[in-house]
């Protein structure tokens, strides 16, 4: 999430620490390039050249480790090779003849997949979520009409519980989406706590109850609750709830079962 361009009060700035410090837990990656320091990287969300000069740190040391690993390994080094060179025909930077021979054939057999839409080819666009999934599209529905809602009562009434509201609506979708991604992985000596699926929900819960807290207290306030659909976002909103936690329940079951 980035923060770097709007003025926050004192007041939401506590409400996006509250959510990017569950963020920020759950993301060894960023835990490793902040060396678990949640301050420095909450800071750097606000400010822009502090995050692109950490992100850039992060990649001198990768592409540095890459190299030493070429120079150790020649069939890692072959690898990689063949990588840039897949990934420069495929992107049109490089002719398939230029290529070396051995590797021409399978080229061209990529590339008429990459024509004809069959095969894979260079995909520089974030995947799609699951659409077909109708939780998620649930999520997305509720959030987009919640925050549409909620966007001007914020500015018009500036009260707070408004504002935890729209900075975790979406991120419930968002989350779902990422519990979804099969390509995740996180290196933690396989630990049943940090499998994408159930951090994703997790997340996805958490965010999901700050939305359902504050809604209910929003009710107290009788200028707001006239002008917002309070009962239809708790209701939709307690049974994606239910469905998340069904989710977090079959993920431990079949850990128990692989247990067994």
């Amino acid at each position: 999430m980035w923060h770097s361009d709007h003025d926050h009060t004192e007041e939401e700035v506590k409400v996006l620490r509250e959510l990017e410090y569950d963020l920020f837990m759950y993301d060894p990656g960023f835990r490793r390039l902040w060396g678990n320091d949640f301050e420095g990287y909450f800071h750097s969300l606000f400010d822009e050249q502090s995050w692109e000069n950490k992100i850039n740190q992060a990649f001198t040391g990768a592409e540095s480790d890459i190299s030493r690993h070429m120079l150790e390994d020649p069939e890692f080094a072959r690898y990689m090779k063949e990588q840039t060179i897949i990934e420069e025909v495929l992107a049109g930077e490089l002719q398939p003849e230029y290529a070396p021979v051995e590797m021409r054939q399978e080229l061209e057999r990529m590339m008429a997949e990459q024509d004809s839409g069959d095969g894979p080819g260079i995909d520089i666009e974030m995947d799609e979520p699951d659409i077909a999934d109708q939780l998620y599209q649930d999520a997305e529905k509720w959030a987009h009409n919640l925050s549409k809602q909620i966007g001007p009562l914020y500015e018009q009434f500036g009260d707070i519980k408004l504002f935890r509201i729209l900075a975790n609506c979406y991120i419930v979708a968002g989350k779902i989406a990422f519990a979804q991604e099969p390509d995740i992985f996180f290196d933690v000596s396989g630990s049943y706590q940090w499998q994408a699926d159930r951090v994703g929900y997790a997340l996805a819960l958490t965010s999901l109850r700050r939305c359902l807290e504050s809604l209910e207290k929003l009710k107290k306030n009788l200028k707001i609750a006239k002008k917002l659909d309070i009962k239809s976002f708790l209701r939709t909103g307690r049974t994606m709830q239910t469905q998340l936690l069904d989710r977090l329940d079959e993920i431990e079951q079949q850990r128990l079962q692989k247990r067994a």
